[in-house]
């Protein structure tokens, strides 16, 4: 049987008739058995002061940053939905090497009914998303085509809606996004 252990603190091996044990395990001095208890001490400590700043955080929020956040959801959720399409406002295919972004047919910050609608959002490219202002000639009939005249006709109608979100909708639906992103991204992992 080896008479040598290896100190849970320094790692170092040295004979056991040198060491300490105790509760927190084996250590070959005093002074590992104090830095050993420190080192746990202050990790226990800031994993709870990062506790309480996300909470904090979380309370302080104000509508808009909730909704920015349910935003990002959605659009990564636009994006991952329309992987294998290309740009819906021109003819640059699903293996353009460039920035992707999720386009809003009606503008989110004039449309906040259709804000969230999946309708309204598809994948585009950065050229046109951000460059040509969503390149609407081309993407209207492209949309039309993708979701069918009857569902545009319901966007058209509801766009111009003013609707307020409260956080715990918000909230709720974040859940609801993160999980529509992983189920989605486990199915793409798959194919």
């Amino acid at each position: 049987m080896s008479n040598k252990k290896r100190c849970r603190h320094c790692k170092e091996y040295f004979n056991v008739a040198q060491g300490i044990s105790v509760p927190l395990g084996f250590f070959h001095s005093m002074e590992c058995v104090t830095a050993h208890g420190l080192e746990k001490a202050q990790k226990a400590r800031r994993k709870q002061n990062k506790k309480e700043l996300t909470k904090y955080r979380e309370k302080t929020k104000n509508t808009s940053q909730w909704l920015n956040e349910l935003q990002t959801l959605v659009n990564k959720y636009a994006r991952l939905r329309d992987a294998k399409d290309g740009c819906i406002s021109c003819d640059k295919p699903s293996n353009w090497h460039g920035q992707w972004h999720a386009s809003h047919f009606y503008p989110r910050g004039t449309s906040s009914a259709v804000r969230f609608n999946l309708w309204n959002i598809h994948k585009s490219c950065s050229i046109c998303n951000s460059h040509l202002s969503g390149n609407l000639t081309e993407y209207k009939p492209r949309l039309i085509a993708k979701i069918g005249q009857e569902r545009f006709n319901q966007l058209e109608s509801t766009h111009r809606a003013i609707v307020t979100y409260d956080i715990e909708y918000i909230k709720r639906a974040k859940v609801v996004a993160r999980k529509a992103i992983k189920r989605l991204e486990l199915r793409m992992d798959v194919n």
